[in-house]
């Protein structure tokens, strides 16, 4: 009956102090809102990784697309996957409606795992929040040199919350942000180009 209550202890413990080492460093680039090198190439690949890759990321994937086009930057893919989910969960209703609402459909997405091969083939790889940071330091090591936090972009702090059972308010707070982010995002990358 404790043991959950105990765990989530740890995990917490654990989440606060990644806050504090990251604070705590000289320069930790993976808050830094310049890109690395790969990244300004002429045909990036950015990856935005999450939870369960049925909320955050597939926005942030399908809308850097969406606004790619419309602002003619060519050779830009995107890609999206989650840290701990499983293939196939459909993204909840109240994300799709809000999603909508902002003019990205994700009706048909389908969540996946990253894979060591999705973050080798990356140029950029976007992470939401230290618990998607720490899970992939963990699982795939040291990939600092080209990860950075969504919310840097947009300059409003660097974790983005996941809006998971959060209701349509939630969701329409949340997605505001990593619209923010993907917006920022997109203008460094126009700025290198």
């Amino acid at each position: 009956m404790i043991r959950p209550y105990l765990s989530a202890a740890r995990n917490h413990a654990g989440i606060e102090t990644q806050r504090l080492r990251l604070a705590l460093a000289r320069e930790p680039t993976v808050l830094d809102a310049s890109l690395p090198d790969g990244a300004v190439s002429d045909d990036p690949n950015v990856l935005f990784l999450c939870y369960g890759n049925i909320c955050r990321s597939p926005l942030a994937e399908r809308y850097l697309e969406s606004v790619a086009e419309d602002r003619g930057i060519d050779g830009l893919s995107a890609d999206s996957a989650g840290l701990r989910t499983t293939a196939g969960r459909a993204s909840p209703d109240d994300a799709v409606r809000v999603a909508d609402d902002l003019g990205v459909d994700l009706s048909d997405h389908r969540s996946k795992p990253v894979t060591a091969a999705h973050l080798e083939r990356s140029d950029l790889v976007v992470v939401m929040d230290l618990l998607n940071y720490s899970d992939l330091r963990r699982e795939f090591g040291d990939r600092d040199e080209k990860t950075r936090f969504l919310g840097v972009f947009s300059g409003e702090g660097y974790e983005i919350d996941d809006p998971y059972g959060q209701g349509i308010d939630g969701f329409q707070a949340l997605y505001g942000d990593v619209i923010g982010g993907v917006d920022g995002l997109v203008r460094a990358l126009e700025s290198e180009r």
